[in-house]
């Protein structure tokens, strides 16, 4: 009965999948066909949710993007660098939702809007709350950098310091009767302690205590700076929080104003200029040339198959390179966010959160093989991976640089760690943000062993080997003597390559590297100092470094263009062969099953496991 159950249930959920899919096309098909050119106003205020859809990577594996598509925090960040130079722009108006950003994001935008603010431009934000539900001291740290925050009725102002906390579980998997056998190379390589300790080390402490007063000095020292508050007096408000709506108003001024977002908004619009009209930032994004992913493109992409198969397309694309040649130089901007893993994208049904070594590699290859592309912006947000994979795309602009002679700048977003560092260091500039996170030079690696739990519900594993080393990784069994011996030698020949490669690719001694090396994380700022990154910033210093190595004078000189070009939704599916259609969705019945199959080994009070090989992942902790 309980496998015709999980049968019925695996069916059942591919049916639905099938509906999801008829009605998620067509919801988008009839988007795309209302899709309607915006016209800007003589006199507008921009507006903006900040919230959780605005994301820097989006992407098609999760259904909602067909009725709710991801804002791109990247035409977001450009609409308010271009807003900043627009007459017609007045001000903005901000109505703050928890966006999740990381750091190195939340730095970026505050700039962006100081620098909108410095040319005559006004700037509000409304939030009904600053942590309701915990702390939300970067929150704060981001609505700061406008000139007047609203806060409504019963609202806080969560300023409770930074905190971290980590479970560290070798009493429950000793209980359970599963031993963690890993081994590292680096002090500070911590990303195996939760499964092996009770508590920090004392160098991963170390390490993330320098975090946080990083952290911590940068937010008093910046929010003192915009809201003028006393750095020494602010640092005791912003460690004794939360404050309730009166108290931040009136005892600690860290909002202007107490009101509900309709009577602000609607008293903002007369402040600034009762003729500006209201028009969301996304909509005004549309408006702009230059805009990677404007709305019509998904009218374009139903036609571009149509053109494609009348030879119009080939057409009108050799007049567009013709009147383009002689424009601005183009800059490819290639996106590399998650966990760094071998292989290639199996899509549409690929899963989200991954750099796939193949795919990037080749993004990165075919940017410096084009004669149109003068250089390449490669934009990291990883915590690493692979060490054979980072190595991978390593290679690759490698060759861009080599081969192809085009430069490449790399701009870190909120973490380039571990096997994201090994990539970076391939550069031929590294841009990173004072509270970006980056080296982790280190490598761990090993597995769990089930063993102990198998027998205490009744499953005895029996082995038969050839000898040597046959078995190492056996979920069974612990690493014994010449296992131990031999995969000890091979982390720390992969420690030794990687301090090989940052030596000679960033033109440091191997002594200079280890002295930031031992697995240990740095700010954007620390890593400064050591020489692992050449200059603080984002996208704007990123830009500017190419436009230097191009020899330009004036980023304006770049173009900056998604490559390869962002696909909508029907371009993503139709650019797969019949061959990649049947592997993905063969991977994608092959997950399903599994699924299936493993809650009904688990019912059924079985087992699974998986093997840990050697890897240059750090782990993402969380400040706050």
């Amino acid at each position: 009965m309980i496998l015709l159950k999980y049968i019925v249930r695996f069916f059942a959920f591919i049916g639905i999948l099938s509906i999801l899919m008829i009605v998620g096309l067509s919801v988008l098909i009839v988007k795309s066909l209302k899709s309607e050119k915006v016209e800007i106003p003589e006199k507008v205020v921009l507006t903006l949710k900040l919230n959780q859809s605005i994301q820097e990577m989006t992407s098609l594996d999760n259904f909602s993007y067909f009725f709710s598509a991801p804002k791109d925090y990247r035409v977001l960040i450009n609409s308010i660098d271009h807003a900043a130079d627009d007459d017609r722009v007045k001000g903005i108006f901000i109505q703050y939702q928890s966006p999740v950003f990381g750091p190195g994001e939340i730095q970026e935008f505050r700039r962006a809007l100081k620098n909108f603010m410095s040319k005559g431009k006004a700037c509000s934000l409304h939030a009904d709350t600053f942590g309701e539900e915990g702390s939300a001291s970067f929150d704060y740290y981001l609505a700061s950098s406008c000139e007047k925050i609203s806060l409504q009725s019963t609202g806080m102002v969560g300023l409770s310091g930074l905190y971290i906390t980590m479970p560290f579980g070798k009493d429950f998997f000793e209980k359970f009767g599963i031993k963690p056998d890993f081994l590292h190379v680096g002090d500070y390589k911590s990303f195996v302690e939760p499964f092996e300790r009770d508590d920090f080390s004392a160098a991963h402490y170390e390490m993330e205590k320098d975090l946080m007063t990083q952290y911590e000095e940068a937010i008093v020292r910046d929010v003192s700076a915009d809201q003028k508050f006393d750095a020494a007096q602010f640092k005791e408000v912003f460690t004794n929080g939360p404050y309730f709506d009166t108290e931040a108003l009136e005892k600690h001024k860290l909002v202007q104003e107490i009101a509900y977002y309709q009577d602000v908004k609607e008293r903002y619009l007369k402040t600034l200029d009762e003729e500006a009209q209201y028009l969301s930032i996304f909509k005004y994004a549309e408006s702009l040339k230059d805009n990677p992913t404007d709305m019509q493109l998904k009218v374009d992409a139903l036609t571009s198959k149509l053109k494609e198969v009348s030879g119009e397309k080939e057409a009108d694309q050799n007049k567009e390179e013709a009147a383009t040649s002689t424009g601005p130089k183009k800059i490819a901007f290639i996106l590399a966010y998650g966990e760094i893993v071998r292989g290639f994208k199996q899509a549409p049904f690929g899963e989200s959160g991954k750099i796939e070594s193949y795919v990037l590699a080749d993004q990165i290859e075919k940017a410096a093989a084009d004669p149109e592309i003068a250089g390449i912006i490669l934009r990291i947000n990883s915590p690493g991976g692979s060490p054979v994979a980072s190595d991978t795309i390593g290679q690759a602009i490698l060759r861009a640089k080599t081969k192809y002679q085009k430069p490449v700048i790399i701009s870190i977003a909120n973490m380039a760690a571990s096997g994201g560092y090994w990539i970076a260091a391939h550069g031929d500039k590294i841009v990173a943000e004072e509270l970006s996170l980056t080296g982790s030079i280190g490598v761990f690696g090993g597995k769990f062993v089930f063993k102990d739990f198998s027998e205490m519900i009744g499953v005895h594993w029996r082995s038969i080997s050839t000898g040597g080393t046959a078995g190492i990784s056996s979920m069974t069994d612990v690493f014994n003597d010449v296992q131990r011996a031999r995969y000890q030698g091979v982390i720390e020949m992969l420690y030794d390559r990687f301090v090989s490669v940052v030596s000679q690719q960033r033109g440091m001694s191997k002594d200079e590297v280890e002295k930031c090396a031992k697995g240990r994380v740095w700010t954007g700022k620390q890593a400064l100092e050591f020489g692992l990154v050449d200059a603080l910033g984002g996208m704007d210093v990123a830009r500017d470094l190419m436009t230097e190595k191009l020899g330009l004078t004036d980023q304006k000189d770049l173009n900056l263009i998604y490559y390869p070009p962002q696909k909508t939704p029907f371009e993503e599916i139709f650019s797969f062969t019949d061959t990649d259609m049947e592997a993905s969705i063969s991977s994608l019945f092959h997950k399903l099953l599994m699924r299936e199959v493993k809650g009904f080994l688990y019912e059924s009070q079985g087992v699974s496991s998986s093997l840990m090989m050697p890897s240059l992942a750090q782990e993402v902790t969380h400040n706050d």
